[in-house]
C-alpha cells in the first residue's frame, strides 16, 4: 500500500502543550497525497555485536558508522523489465550515524528516520529524473539495497547487514567479528553513546548493556571523562484535542433525561486525540562558564568553611471576619410626687422664785461623872418658794403623693464570625563543609577554576496515536436561574462541594454557608409559618412607646385645646398620652394637651389648611397587640365650662388626613393612614382612628435572613455567573461515571445508544462541550452519523518528529588545577633550591570559627493570631436617680431645735444655800458637838415638813452628790441620694490614614527598533494569489545554503500571516535550496450580498533551488489559480428555502429565510465570487432564484511557485 507521511507534516515544528484545544482540520484532509511509489522498510533498529573472532570477548569502544542505500524491490525490478533505466536510477545513500559499542560489545541505530518526508523527497526525485514515475510505468516499490556497517568507520572493512545479520520481524542484528589485523594499531576511542534511541528492543537484545561498569564509567585514565548514560531520563506523554466542523444531532429516547438546566442538548461534533510522546536521553556533559576562581600565591595557604544552608518557609494566613451587633433599648419613667407638709409649734412658760435663810448656834459640856454631858443648839431656818408653768402644741400633718412608673426593655444581639485559617510549611536543609587548600609549591602560583556542568541531552518527540473522540454540547445557565423567574439557589446547594474546591474569590465562601441555611429554611417554611400563626406574632409583644401623629386640616382648624388617648382591646381603661415637645404642653390637671392657642393674640399652632406633626408617649404600659384604636378630640381644661349665650357654637375642626407610626427595632408599625370617622370634630368631640393589626413582613424564605446574608447571596449569584465557565467546567469534571450514565441514558446516534459509543471517561471540558472518547465497535454508527470513512483516522504509523537538542546546567561544579609558568624562587646556584622539608613556611592562616549547622527557625505564625473582639460601640444607660421627698424632714428638724423646758422650780439654788448654811452652824459648835452636829442636822432636815418625802429623799441625795447629770443625744442625720451614674462615653472613631502606594513602575518606554549589522540580511517572504492578493495562511518556511548545508527559518512563530522574516549572514552568495509548506487560509473570501462563503484550508508544498542569492531581498510564494463557473439555484415554496449548485465542489445550504434568503457556500479554494448573471421564475407557488457565478479559486492540482525579489 502506498506509504501516507503528510498527515503530520506540519507537526515537524510544532511546539506541543498539554492538553491544548483549538479548532484543526481533521487528519483525513490530509491524508490524500500520494508519493507515486511505494516504501517497503519494516525494520525500525539496526542492533550490532561486535567480538573478537579467536576469544569471543566483547569489542568495546570501537565506533561504527552506518550507511542506508535504497534499490528497487526484486518485484519491481521485473515488473520494469528495463535493466538500463533501473541502472540510471540514482538512489541517494542516507547516514545514519556513529555510535561506539558499550562495554558488552553493543550498539543500535534508528531506521525509522528513513521514512522522514525529506528522504521520500529524495526518493521521488530520484524516480522522477529517471523516468520512472508516473504513467505509463508501472508503480514501482522501493526498498532497502544494502545496509553497510564500518567499524572505526574503516570504509576497508564493510559489513552488510542485510546480507549478513539476522533478520528479525521488525529489527536486525549483525554480529561483526574482528580479528587480530583488523584490531591492529586502533586504540580503544573515547566513550560514546551506544544507542541512538534506546529502547525495549534493545533491552531484550543486549540486558548487558543497560548495567553499566565503573570502570567504563569513570575511563582508565579518569581525567575528565564525563559519561552519559543509554536509558531516557525522562519520558512526558501528553495530548492533544483537535475538534472538527463535522456535527451531528442525537435522538431524545423515553429513557433520556430532561434537565431543565444545563443538561446535554444532544448535539455532538467529532473530534480527535493526538497523543504524543517526549523522550529525553542524555547525549554528554561539557565545561560551561567559569564559575569561581580561587589563585594562591606560592606556599600560600587559605582554610575554606562552605555552609550550604537552604530553608523554605511558607506561611498563609486567611481570615474571614463578619460581625453584627445590634442594640434596641427603651426606657420609660413617670414620677409624680405630691408633698404637704402642715406644723404648728405652740410654747408658754412662766416662773417665779423666792429664797431666805438664817442660822443660829449654840453649845455647851457639862462633864457628868464618867459621862460627858454636852448640851448644844443650832438653829437653821431656809425657805423656797417656786412657781413654774409650761406648756407646748405641736400639730403636725404631712401628705405625701409619689407615683412612680418605670419601664425598661432592653434587647442586644452581638455576633462575631472569625474564621482563621494558617497554613504553614517548614522545610530547613543545612549541610557544612570545611576545608583547606594549600599551594605547597614554594616557586609557582596556583589557580583552581571552578567551571559549571553542563547536561546535553536529545528529546525526541513525535505523535504515537490518534483516538476518535466526541464533543458533546452542554447547555450551562445561570446559577440562579429558576422558571418562575425568582432566584433559586438550588444549583448551588447541589454542586456546593465543586464550587468550594475550585472557589476563585475566598471573599465569597461563607456565602455558601448560607445558601445551606437557606435551604434549610425553605424546608421548614411552612412549618415557621404554621408555628407562628398557633403562637402568634412575635411583634405583638412589643410595647407602644414614642409614636408619631400627623395630621392634615381642612379649611377650618381647631378651637381648643387637643388630647390623644389610647383606646386598649375587650374594653380596657383608656391610656392618655404625653407629648414629647413640652413647648406644645399646657399642664391641667394630670392631662397634658396640645396648646392650640400660644395667648389671646396669638395664631393657632394647628393651622387650617397645612400639616401637623408631633411625638406622643402613653402614660401607661400597653403592647402593640392590645391597642385597638387611637382617639383624637378637643377639650377645654377639665372642671372648666364654655357658655356660649351671645354667639353659636365654633365651626368643626376638619380632620382631611391622620397618620399614626411607631417603631421598635426593625419592626415599623403604620397604626393608621387615612380620614378617621368622623372627619369632622366638634370643639368639644373627638374622633377615632382604628388601628390595622401589625402583620411581619414574612413572605419568602428570604425575610427569615438577615440583611448581610442576603447580601452576601447577591454577591455569590454574581461572582459565579461572572465565572459561569471555569464553575461548569469544574462541576463537569467532578461528575462521577454513574451519574454521568444516568444523564446520558436515553439519547441514541444512528439508533445506537450514546452510551455504547463512548468510553464513560470524561478527557476534558472545552467550553460548552464535554470531550469523550469513543470505544472501538462505534466506527460503523459514527461513519454513518458524520458521513466520514474509518472516522478520518489512517491506520498508517505516524512518521513525523521534532528532535532537539537542549542543555541545561547541572548541581555542583568542575575545578581544575592551572599551575602558573613564572617562577617566584631565587637563583642561588646553577641548580635550584628544592629541599623543602629544610625550609619550612612558619605562616600559617588564623583558624576560623567552626561551621554552625544550627536551626535558623522562626516562627512562621508570628502576627497571624486572628483579630481581636471589637469594643461594643453602643451601651444601655441606667436611669438616673431621683431625691426623695424631704419637705416633712425639715420641719421635725424645726421642732427638735426647740429643746425640753427649762427648770423654772429653783431646786438646785435652794440645795447649795441649805448645805453653806448648815456648815456654818456645825463649826460654831464644832467643840464637843461634832455627834449633836450630825444628829442635829439630820434631824432638821427629817423636821423640815415643808417638805415633801421624796424632796427631803432628793435633797440628802444632792447633798450626797453634789450635782445632776443631763445628757440629750443629737437626732441622727438622714443619708444623702448617691449621685447618678454618668453615661460611658465614646471616643469617635479616628479617620483611617489612605494607604500610600510606594514602588509605581514607570510606563515602559517603547523599544527601539532593531538594527541589524550589514552582515545580516533580512528576507522577506510575501505569499500571494497569482492575481496579486494576499494569500493569508500558515506557513512554515526553510531556506538551506547549499554550501555549509546548514538551514535557516523565520524569526519567531508568525501564525495567520501572508508575510514572514527571515534573518540569514550576508555571506550567503551561491545556490540555496527554499522550502515552503502549510495550509493557505484566507482571511476574507470577497463575495456579493447574501452570500456567505464558509472557511477553508489547503495544504501546499514547494521546494525550489536558486543558484545566486547576489541582490536577493526575498521571495514571492505564489498561489495558482483557476476560474471557474458557479450556478446557485434557490427554490421557495411556503416560506422554505433550498439550495442546490450546479457542481459538486460546491455545497450550498440555506441560513436564513424568508424574504431574507443568507446562502452559506462550500467551495475548497474559492476566495472570490463575481455575480454575473440573476434571474427569477415563478413556477406555480414556487419561487425559483437562479444565479451565476464567476469564481477564482486556487488550483489544488498546481503548487505555487516560488520567484526571488531583487
Amino acid at each position: 500500500m502506498p506509504l501516507r507521511t503528510a498527515a503530520f507534516a506540519s507537526l515537524r515544528y510544532y511546539t506541543p502543550s498539554t492538553a491544548a484545544l483549538s479548532d484543526l482540520r481533521p487528519p483525513e484532509a490530509e491524508l490524500g497525497f500520494d508519493w507515486g511509489f511505494d516504501l517497503e522498510l519494516p525494520w525500525e533498529r539496526l542492533s550490532v555485536f561486535a567480538r573478537h573472532i579467536d576469544t569471543a570477548a566483547a569489542v568495546s569502544r570501537m565506533p561504527v558508522f552506518a550507511l542506508a542505500e535504497f534499490a528497487l524491490a526484486r518485484a519491481s525490478e521485473l515488473a520494469l523489465d528495463d535493466a538500463d533505466a533501473v541502472a540510471a536510477i540514482d538512489w541517494p545513500s542516507l547516514p545514519l550515524g556513529v555510535v561506539g559499542t558499550d562495554h558488552v560489545g553493543y550498539g543500535s541505530f534508528d531506521l525509522w528516520p528513513l521514512r522522514n518526508i525529506d528522504v521520500l523527497q529524495s526518493l521521488q526525485a530520484a524516480l522522477k529524473s529517471a523516468g520512472l514515475l508516473g504513467a505509463p510505468r508501472p508503480r514501482l516499490t522501493i526498498t532497502l539495497g544494502r545496509l553497510l556497517v564500518f567499524p572505526y568507520k574503516d570504509s576497508a572493512i564493510a559489513f552488510d547487514a542485510l546480507a549478513e545479520g539476522d533478520v528479525g520481524p521488525d529489527f536486525l542484528c549483525l554480529r561483526i567479528d574482528m580479528d587480530v589485523v583488523m584490531l591492529a594499531n586502533r586504540p580503544p576511542w573515547p566513550p560514546m553513546p551506544a544507542m541512538q534511541t534506546p529502547g525495549i528492543d534493545d533491552w531484550r537484545l543486549s540486558p548487558g548493556s543497560f548495567s553499566m561498569s565503573g570502570a567504563l564509567l569513570i575511563g582508565e585514565d579518569g581525567c575528565e571523562t564525563l559519561l552519559p548514560a543509554n536509558l531516557a531520563t525522562r519520558m512526558v506523554r501528553f495530548r492533544q484535542l483537535v475538534r472538527t466542523p463535522s456535527s451531528t444531532e442525537a435522538a431524545r429516547g423515553e429513557g433520556a433525561a430532561r434537565l431543565p438546566v444545563s443538561g446535554f442538548n444532544g448535539r455532538l461534533r467529532l473530534g480527535y486525540q493526538v497523543n504524543y510522546q517526549s523522550e529525553w536521553f542524555p547525549v554528554g556533559h561539557s565545561l560551561g562558564q567559569i564559575s569561581y576562581s580561587l589563585p594562591l600565591a606560592p606556599g600560600e595557604k587559605m582554610k575554606i568553611s562552605v555552609v550550604d544552608w537552604t530553608r523554605r518557609d511558607a506561611a498563609k494566613r486567611s481570615e474571614q471576619t463578619s460581625e453584627k451587633e445590634d442594640l434596641q433599648h427603651a426606657a420609660l419613667r413617670d414620677r409624680t410626687l405630691t408633698e404637704a407638709v402642715q406644723m404648728v409649734v405652740h410654747e408658754s412658760q412662766s416662773g417665779s422664785s423666792f429664797m431666805a435663810g438664817g442660822a443660829l448656834s449654840a453649845g455647851a459640856g457639862i462633864p457628868i461623872g464618867p459621862v460627858s454631858l454636852g448640851v448644844g443648839g443650832a438653829f437653821g431656818a431656809g425657805g423656797a418658794s417656786t412657781d413654774s408653768e409650761g406648756m407646748r402644741s405641736v400639730v403636725g400633718d404631712t401628705t405625701q403623693k409619689i407615683s412612680d412608673a418605670f419601664h425598661q426593655a432592653s434587647s442586644v444581639q452581638r455576633e462575631l464570625n472569625s474564621t482563621v485559617v494558617v497554613q504553614a510549611e517548614q522545610g530547613e536543609d543545612a549541610q557544612a563543609r570545611t576545608r583547606v587548600v594549600a599551594n605547597y609549591n614554594h616557586s609557582h602560583a596556583l589557580t583552581i577554576l571552578y567551571y559549571e556542568v553542563l547536561q546535553h541531552h536529545r528529546v525526541l518527540t513525535k505523535p504515537v496515536n490518534v483516538r476518535p473522540v466526541l464533543f458533546l454540547r452542554h447547555e450551562s445557565t445561570r446559577f440562579d436561574f429558576s422558571l418562575s423567574g425568582e432566584p433559586d439557589y438550588s444549583l448551588i446547594e447541589r454542586y456546593g462541594a465543586e464550587i468550594a474546591a475550585a472557589l476563585l474569590d475566598e471573599s465569597v465562601r461563607g456565602c455558601l454557608e448560607v445558601v445551606k441555611k437557606r435551604a434549610c429554611l425553605a424546608f421548614n417554611f411552612e412549618r415557621e409559618k404554621n408555628k407562628r400563626a398557633l403562637l402568634g406574632v412575635p411583634s405583638d409583644d412589643h410595647e407602644l412607646e414614642e409614636f408619631s401623629f400627623t395630621v392634615a386640616t381642612g379649611a377650618d382648624g381647631p378651637q381648643m385645646n387637643l388630647y390623644l388617648t389610647v383606646i386598649p382591646k375587650a374594653g380596657g381603661t383608656p391610656i392618655e398620652c404625653a407629648f414629647s415637645d413640652l413647648s406644645l404642653v399646657v399642664m391641667s390637671g394630670s392631662t397634658p394637651l396640645p396648646t392650640v392657642l400660644d395667648n389671646f393674640f396669638a395664631p393657632h399652632r394647628v393651622r387650617p389648611n397645612e400639616e401637623f406633626i408631633a411625638s406622643l408617649r402613653p402614660t401607661r404600659k400597653i403592647r402593640w397587640g392590645n391597642v385597638a384604636a387611637i382617639e383624637v378630640g378637643q377639650t377645654i381644661a377639665p372642671g372648666n365650662r364654655i357658655e356660649f349665650t351671645n354667639r353659636g357654637s365654633p365651626a368643626d375642626w376638619l380632620v382631611t388626613r391622620m397618620k399614626f407610626v411607631t417603631q421598635s427595632g426593625s419592626d415599623r408599625w403604620t397604626m393608621f393612614d387615612g380620614v378617621p370617622t368622623p372627619a369632622a370634630v366638634k370643639w368639644d368631640g373627638s374622633t377615632r382612628a382604628n388601628v390595622l393589626a401589625f402583620t411581619p413582613p414574612l413572605t419568602s424564605v428570604d425575610d427569615l435572613l438577615s440583611d448581610d446574608e442576603r447580601c452576601c447571596l447577591r454577591r455569590l449569584v454574581e461572582h459565579l455567573n461572572a465565572h459561569a465557565g471555569h464553575y461548569w467546567r469544574a462541576i463537569w469534571l467532578a461528575e462521577t461515571a454513574a451519574d454521568r450514565a444516568v444523564r446520558l441514558d436515553g439519547w441514541r446516534v444512528a439508533g445506537v445508544p450514546l452510551l455504547d459509543l463512548v468510553d464513560n471517561t470524561l478527557l476534558e471540558v472545552d467550553g460548552e462541550y464535554l470531550v469523550m472518547p469513543t470505544v472501538a465497535g462505534a466506527q460503523r454508527a459514527l461513519d454513518q452519523a458524520f458521513e466520514t470513512r474509518n472516522l478520518g483516522v489512517s491506520k498508517t504509523p505516524y512518521l513525523e518528529y521534532v528532535e532537539q537538542l537542549l542543555t541545561v546546567p547541572a548541581r555542583g561544579v568542575f575545578a581544575e588545577a592551572k599551575l602558573g609558568h613564572c617562577n617566584a624562587s631565587e637563583i642561588i646556584d646553577p641548580d635550584r633550591f628544592w629541599d623543602w622539608q629544610t625550609s619550612p613556611i612558619p605562616d600559617d592562616a588564623p583558624d576560623i570559627a567552626p561551621a554552625s549547622t544550627d536551626s535558623r527557625y522562626q516562627d512562621p505564625t508570628k502576627g497571624l493570631a486572628p483579630t481581636a473582639f471589637p469594643t461594643p460601640i453602643v451601651n444601655i444607660v441606667n436611669p438616673q436617680s431621683l431625691p426623695d421627698a424631704g419637705g416633712f424632714n425639715a420641719a421635725s428638724g424645726v421642732l427638735a431645735a426647740l429643746g425640753p423646758f427649762r427648770d423654772m422650780s429653783g431646786i438646785k439654788e435652794l440645795g447649795p444655800y441649805l448645805t453653806t448654811l448648815s456648815n456654818n452652824a456645825t463649826q460654831l459648835a464644832s467643840q464637843g458637838l461634832k455627834n449633836a452636829q450630825t444628829s442635829g442636822l439630820v434631824s432638821t432636815i427629817r423636821n423640815a415638813k415643808e417638805l415633801s418625802p421624796q424632796q427631803r429623799a432628793d435633797l440628802m441625795s444632792e447633798l450626797l452628790t453634789g450635782q445632776v447629770k443631763n445628757n440629750v443625744a443629737p437626732p441622727a442625720s438622714d443619708p444623702k441620694p448617691e449621685p447618678a451614674p454618668k453615661p460611658e462615653t465614646v471616643p469617635p472613631p479616628k479617620p483611617e490614614t489612605p494607604p500610600v502606594i510606594k514602588g509605581v513602575p514607570k510606563p515602559l518606554e517603547p523599544k527601539k527598533p532593531v538594527v541589524l549589522s550589514p552582515k545580516t540580511r533580512r528576507l522577506t517572504f510575501t505569499f500571494l494569489f497569482d492575481t496579486g492578493q494576499e494569500m493569508w495562511g500558515d506557513y512554515q518556511v526553510e531556506l538551506q545554503d547549499t554550501q555549509t548545508m546548514r538551514s535557516y527559518i523565520p524569526d519567531g512563530n508568525q501564525q495567520s500571516s501572508n508575510i514572514l522574516y527571515m534573518d540569514v549572514p550576508s555571506s550567503i552568495k551561491a545556490g540555496v535550496v527554499v522550502r515552503v509548506q502549510g495550509a493557505v487560509k484566507p482571511r476574507t473570501i470577497q463575495a456579493p450580498s447574501g452570500i456567505e462563503p464558509r472557511s477553508w484550508s489547503l495544504e501546499i508544498q514547494r521546494t525550489d533551488q536558486f543558484g545566486s542569492m547576489d541582490g536577493v531581498t526575498g521571495f514571492n510564494i505564489i498561489g495558482q489559480t483557476k476560474e471557474a463557473n458557479l450556478e446557485l439555484t434557490l427554490e421557495t415554496e411556503d416560506e422554505n428555502t433550498t439550495a442546490k449548485t450546479s457542481s459538486d465542489e460546491w455545497g450550498a445550504s440555506v441560513k436564513a429565510g424568508g424574504t431574507i434568503k443568507v446562502v452559506e457556500l462550500e467551495g475548497e479554494g474559492s476566495y472570490k465570487y463575481t455575480k454575473t448573471e440573476e434571474k427569477t421564475v415563478m413556477q406555480g407557488a414556487k419561487e425559483v432564484r437562479t444565479m451565476k457565478f464567476n469564481v477564482r479559486m486556487l488550483d489544488k492540482q498546481k503548487q505555487p511557485r516560488i520567484e526571488p525579489v531583487k
